[in-house]
């Protein structure tokens, strides 16, 4: 029935009974009017353009799955991110849902910079529009906010002393994670030196390109859908080998920073867990989990375990350091799906020759590992090279112990 050739009136068709529609239908015909968007969509300025006008729209009716599947779209794209970060201020400078102050936060904290020398789009403009909404969005956009500040004190440091200014004024604020996360925020744009603050605000990799995450709640809600199509522009040839590591399967999107399937976080929000899948093994009372064995350690540098168990409660740090190198640790989960960033820095005063590092998966049943980058063999004095690795578990906490791991898995 639709089409590439009548996808655009028939969506503006939804669009017009959308707001009359009757309430209960309402969030699936946002659900359907995204996916054939997507899927139909031959003008990718016309996506952004429909699905800005759908999530203002519709308001509370949008699913988190729409908006996050709108910053995956826009994120993958690069020919869509100056245009995205252009039309999204203008609704964030208006009256707007908090969907759509959340879409603003992060895309313009990811690709402000490109609009910064258009009209009406100057860093200052740009922060104004953003902290208009602070006073009356919910914490979990105000932490959007927060994240897109921080990397605007990368990108526009002409504009530091009013987002210090935030951060300070949230720093008191009664909510703990606003409070904890405008604090560090400060903390680090504080710092005399920008190279922390380089990094942490780092650009954030494409999503991976499998299953959308819009057909994946639909099938939940219509059973009998089987077309498992991702964006791509004129929704053909979008099915990538079955057979390759799936990232975005039933899941939210890849990478917020510490998001689970409905929400986006780390640098780009605050976590919000809605799955009952999501809190498993999450309970550091219970008594009947299998402990690591750590007696396989012994021949391991001293201290190892310092960093290594911090790490189990905070997403980013030092996992490990010598006086000859650091290594640390950057690390985003959502659901069952997780994508680990290692930085390996050369704190010494000679180069690192055939430098190369081994994964040891001890359970691949229950832990899919994929190495999608691998660090330099050669790293010179005082500097660093990367590797990130992408993993999925594949059972349930007790399951995956039970399995024999030997670490936690993803959260």
């Amino acid at each position: 029935m639709c089409d590439t050739t009548n996808a655009r009136p028939i969506v503006n068709e939804l669009l017009k009974y959308l707001q009359t529609a009757d309430y209960a239908i309402r969030e699936e015909m946002v659900l359907k009017i995204a996916i054939l968007t997507e899927r139909y969509a031959t003008d990718a300025q016309w996506y952004v353009d429909i699905s800005l006008k759908l999530l203002h729209v519709a308001g509370d009716h949008v699913s988190d799955e729409v908006w996050q599947r709108v910053i995956q779209v826009v994120t993958n794209n690069e020919e869509l991110q100056a245009y995205a970060a252009q039309h999204i201020l203008g609704y964030t400078k208006g009256d707007c849902h908090d969907s759509l102050v959340k879409i603003g936060a992060y895309i313009l904290g990811e690709f402000g910079h490109l609009i910064a020398d258009n009209k009406g789009c100057s860093p200052i403009e740009q922060f104004l529009a953003l902290y208009s909404k602070m006073a009356y969005s919910s914490d979990h956009t105000r932490a959007f906010i927060l994240s897109c500040f921080v990397k605007f004190v990368n990108l526009f440091p002409e504009i530091k002393p009013q987002l210090l200014q935030v951060f300070r004024a949230y720093s008191h604020s009664p909510d703990s994670e606003l409070q904890q996360r405008a604090y560090e925020y400060l903390q680090l744009a504080l710092l005399p030196a920008d190279d922390l603050l380089r990094t942490v605000c780092d650009e954030m990799p494409p999503f991976s390109e499998r299953i959308s995450v819009l057909l994946s709640r639909l099938h939940q809600k219509s059973a009998g859908t089987s077309d498992k199509r991702t964006w791509v522009v004129g929704g053909k040839d979008a099915n990538a080998d079955e057979k390759e590591f799936m990232l975005t399967q039933k899941s939210g999107l890849k990478r917020s920073f510490t998001t689970p399937a409905n929400g986006i976080s780390g640098t780009n929000g605050a976590s919000k867990t809605g799955a009952s899948s999501d809190l498993l093994g999450l309970d550091l009372a219970a008594s009947d989990a299998t402990a690591p064995n750590l007696a396989s350690a012994a021949h391991l540098s001293p201290d190892w375990d310092i960093g290594f168990n911090r790490l189990f409660f905070v997403d980013e740090g030092v996992l490990f350091e010598d006086a000859q190198i650091q290594v640390g640790l950057r690390s985003e989960y959502r659901g069952h799906l997780g994508v680990c960033k290692l930085y390996f820095t050369n704190k010494s005063s000679f180069s690192i020759g055939s430098f190369t590092t081994t994964l040891d998966n001890p359970s691949p049943t229950g832990l899919k590992v994929d190495t999608k980058s691998l660090p330099e063999p050669d790293v010179l004095p005082a500097s660093q090279t990367q590797q990130t690795v992408h993993d999925a578990s594949g059972l349930a906490f007790d399951d995956f112990f039970n399995a024999g791991g030997r670490s936690r898995g993803p959260a």
